[in-house]
């Protein structure tokens, strides 16, 4: 069993030397997915969600940029 608190970081890596397959996180997952299709309007759960997370993103780099320029 691993100890996932001191190894977290190295698990994908570990992963795959080891055990021979790739671990990636949801997000990771989600962008890979919002790169490769359209999700504008569907009416899949799915793609919808990651249109939410897309949109979400969005706002996120918005707001970040107008606290840039009030620094």
């Amino acid at each position: 069993m691993w100890n996932t608190e001191d190894n977290f970081a190295k698990l994908p890596k570990i992963a795959e030397e080891k055990y021979g397959f790739e671990l990636w996180g949801l997000i990771g997952i989600i962008h890979t997915f919002m790169k490769q299709k359209v999700t504008t309007g569907s009416r899949d759960d799915i793609l919808r969600v990651m249109e939410l997370v897309a949109s979400m993103r969005q706002e996120e780099r918005a707001f970040l940029r107008r606290l840039d320029k009030l620094k």
